[in-house]
């Protein structure tokens, strides 16, 4: 008898999971139009705006 866990027990799961929830993906035109830089900020700000709208709810 053994256990396997999967990486599925404990905080990191929530983490990931919120994460995964509030990951922006990359458009043609962000490949095209931005920089690096753009890029970067315009997945921090959306992943920002989304987990401050779910803690919202969680407090």
């Amino acid at each position: 008898m053994g256990l396997i866990d999967f990486n599925m027990s404990g905080t990191v799961v929530n983490n990931n999971n919120i994460l995964n929830e509030t990951r922006y993906e990359l458009s043609m035109y962000d490949f095209e139009n931005l920089t690096a830089k753009e890029s970067f900020e315009k997945m921090t700000d959306y992943r920002n705006d989304l987990l401050n709208h779910v803690l919202k709810f969680m407090i």
